[in-house]
C-alpha cells in the first residue's frame, strides 16, 4: 500500500514541480527582456536622451518634421487670399 501511495504523491508533485519550473522560466524571460543595457554607448545615449528632453533644440529631426509645411496648408493659404481679395458689400446704399 505504501508503493501505491507514493506513486500518487509523486504524480501530484509532478504537476507542482512543472508549474514551478514554468513560472521560473517565464520570470527569467521577463527579467532578461526588461534589463537595461550596460554598455558605454547605451549610457551615453541615455544621457543625451535626457538632455534632449530637458532642452530640445530646433535642429532635432523630430522638430523639423513637425515644423515643415505641407501642400494642403499652402493651398488653404491661396484660397484665403482669393476670398480676401473679393470686395465686401457696402451698407451705404440702404441709408438715405
Amino acid at each position: 500500500m505504501t508503493v501505491a501511495a507514493s506513486g500518487v504523491v509523486l504524480s501530484n508533485l509532478m504537476y507542482l514541480i512543472g508549474a514551478v519550473l514554468l513560472m521560473v522560466v517565464l520570470i527569467m524571460i521577463i527579467v532578461l527582456r526588461q534589463r537595461k543595457p550596460k554598455s558605454v554607448e547605451a549610457n551615453m545615449e541615455s544621457f543625451h536622451r535626457g538632455l534632449r528632453a530637458l532642452a530640445p533644440s530646433a535642429t532635432s529631426p523630430k522638430r523639423q518634421s513637425v515644423a515643415t509645411p505641407t501642400r494642403p496648408a499652402a493651398r488653404r493659404s491661396q484660397v484665403q487670399t482669393v476670398v480676401d481679395a473679393q470686395p465686401e458689400p457696402t451698407t451705404e446704399a440702404g441709408t438715405g
